[in-house]
C-alpha cells in the first residue's frame, strides 16, 4: 500500500520547485497528478512527463479517476506526492472518496475577483468554502509556496482574509 507523503495544489503541476524542493524532502518515488484537462490531453501528459525526474514514476488522472484508483489499490506502492492543478480538482477527488490528511496550497491562478493570499496564491469564496469543508473533515490545510518559504495554516489565512 502506498503512503501519501504530501498532497499539494500547484497550478504549474510538476516544475523545478516540486522536482527539487519537495520530492527529496519527503522521499517520494511517485507523483500522482490530478487534473481533468491534463489527464484527457495526450500532448499535455507528454510535456508533463518531461518535468518528472527519471528516478520518479508518475501517473495522471481526472479527479474522479484518481478517487477510483485510490479506492481500488491506493495508487499501488511507494511514497507518493499528489499534485492537483487547483483546489476544485482536489476537492472533487476528496468528495469522490480520495482519502488524505494534509493539503498544501502552493500556487493558484491569479485572476480578477480573487483574494490574493500571498505570492502566487489567490482564491475565491467557492475555493475558501471548499478548504473550510476539508479542514472540518480533519485535513490539515496549509499554505507554502516553496520548500524554503514559511508555512501558514489555513486558520490564519481565514482570519486575515475576507471572501465574499
Amino acid at each position: 500500500m502506498a503512503k501519501i507523503a504530501l498532497v499539494r495544489v500547484d497550478n504549474r503541476l510538476i516544475h523545478g520547485q516540486v522536482a527539487t524542493g519537495f520530492l527529496g524532502k519527503i522521499g517520494a518515488d511517485k507523483i500522482v497528478v490530478i487534473d481533468d484537462k491534463t489527464a484527457t490531453n495526450e500532448f499535455a501528459r507528454d510535456v508533463l512527463a518531461l518535468a518528472v525526474p527519471s528516478s520518479v514514476s508518475h501517473e495522471v488522472y481526472t479527479s474522479k479517476d484518481a478517487a477510483e484508483v485510490w479506492k481500488d489499490n491506493q495508487f499501488g506502492s511507494g511514497t507518493i506526492m499528489i499534485i492537483a492543478k487547483d483546489i476544485p480538482g482536489i476537492y472533487a477527488s476528496f468528495k469522490e472518496g480520495l482519502v488524505f490528511d494534509n493539503l498544501m496550497i502552493g500556487g493558484t491562478k491569479n485572476a480578477p475577483n480573487r483574494v490574493k493570499i500571498e505570492g502566487a496564491i489567490s482564491m475565491d469564496k467557492t475555493e475558501a468554502d471548499m478548504l473550510d469543508e476539508l479542514s472540518e473533515a480533519g485535513i490539515d490545510v496549509i499554505f507554502q509556496q516553496t520548500a524554503q518559504t514559511r508555512i501558514t495554516p489555513w486558520a490564519d489565512v481565514r482570519k486575515k482574509h475576507s471572501f465574499v
